[in-house]
């Protein structure tokens, strides 16, 4: 059962991202596993809920538990079915859009790379950091 709705889930995955732009899995990640990630973001709470900050930049150097997840058999299968098996996580970000910390974001794409180094190649740019 488990294999059939994976196989389910991978033949529309593309379909979906291709005619939509994204797409939801639900319950992909167990209540054990978002326990365990809302643990590890602890150490940032205070800072979201006195308005200091609206998020956290590079988690996936800074947060073991993103870390695990990126590299977690599952999601490897997610982003391989749309990525092919060379991708690799390269940035992670928490936002707490609360009513206490909230922005406007009107839509966006996020049409960004994060490189070890520049490199100029023709029809790639601008250049901006963080």
């Amino acid at each position: 059962m488990v294999t059939r709705t994976l196989t389910h889930l991978f033949e529309n995955l593309a379909a979906a991202v291709e005619s939509a732009g994204y797409a939801v899995i639900p319950e992909v990640l167990s209540a054990e596993e978002c326990d365990r990630l809302s643990e590890a973001f602890v150490p940032f709470a205070a800072a979201m809920d006195a308005g200091r900050r609206g998020g956290v930049r590079n988690l996936l150097g800074q947060v073991a538990a993103v870390q695990e997840l990126a590299r977690s058999k599952l999601l490897r299968q997610i982003a391989e079915a749309l990525l092919g098996p060379g991708c690799f996580a390269v940035r992670g970000v928490l936002f707490d859009k609360t009513p206490q910390a909230n922005w406007k974001v009107v839509w966006h794409q996020d049409l960004s790379i994060a490189v070890r180094e520049r490199r100029d190649v023709e029809g790639f740019g601008p250049w901006s950091s963080e």
